[in-house]
């Protein structure tokens, strides 16, 4: 009978301490995003345009995003016009908040024109809001010069220039 009883007990302490600790108070809240994380998905965006892919692109573009078809229309047209894209960001300034980030950034682009095969430069400023969704960060909003289709950007293409200056010509 005590064996009973020992095995009863025991069991009845098993299932009371399961029990307890079904209902123990979990933390969920997710972590405070932060800026750097907004970064490297922008990062990411950056990569998926140098290499021409409109399938990662369209995958990190909040589809809330205003201008989101002229946006996608652009790149398509700056991946036939331009090989060799390389977009540097300087100066960045980053601030978030629970779940978007404002990144203002300096670029540069370089990239050689597809029909002249000269290389050229656009540069400029752009401020740049990313959302955090289910799926991660996106790409919520866009202002400023956009480094993203260089038709598009506030400063026109230039290819560098010859520094060297002419040499006089003799009458």
């Amino acid at each position: 009978m005590i064996r009973f009883i020992a095995r009863v007990s025991a069991l009845a302490f098993v299932v009371i301490a399961a029990m307890c600790a079904a209902q123990e108070p979990r933390d969920d809240t997710p972590t405070l995003p932060t800026a750097a994380e907004a970064r490297l998905a922008l990062d990411g965006l950056i990569s998926a345009y140098e290499r021409a892919d409109i399938a990662a692109v369209r995958a990190l573009l909040d589809p809330g995003y205003l201008g989101y078809q002229k946006f996608i229309d652009g790149a398509q047209r700056d991946f036939h016009a331009s090989r060799l894209v390389r977009i540097h960001l300087r100066t960045p300034r980053m601030t978030s908040g629970t779940d978007v980030a404002v990144l203002q950034l300096d670029w540069e682009k370089r990239f050689v024109n597809a029909e002249t095969f000269e290389p050229m430069i656009a540069t400029g400023h752009v401020t740049v809001l990313m959302h955090r969704s289910t799926a991660g960060w996106r790409l919520a909003a866009l202002h400023g010069e956009s480094p993203f289709g260089h038709l598009r950007a506030g400063v026109p293409p230039t290819r560098p220039r010859n520094t060297r200056t002419p040499s006089p010509t003799l009458p």
